[in-house]
């Protein structure tokens, strides 16, 4: 069985994000609460950054830069990660 990760930061049931001192928690099956992984689901923060990539970059590349920026944003909000949820 493959351990529950979250899509944008990386963290696992076993290594939560830390944000304010507190461990996150699951707010969907892929996704955590950490505040930049809450945005990139609920408010289309890919779609915002995307939106943001030069217009000479294709979309395959633009989908991909642009998870690839929220998701070391997520890591670095979410600071360390902490062994226990």
């Amino acid at each position: 069985m493959t351990e529950r990760t979250c899509r944008f930061c990386g963290c696992t049931q076993d290594r939560a994000c830390l944000t304010n001192d507190d461990a996150c928690y699951w707010i969907a099956q892929d996704v955590c609460s950490n505040p930049v992984c809450d945005a990139a689901m609920r408010e289309g923060l890919l779609k915002m950054v995307e939106g943001e990539l030069p217009a000479t970059m294709s979309g395959e590349d633009r989908e991909a830069y642009a998870l690839e920026i929220v998701q070391l944003t997520a890591r670095v909000v979410g600071g360390h990660h902490h062994e226990a949820r």
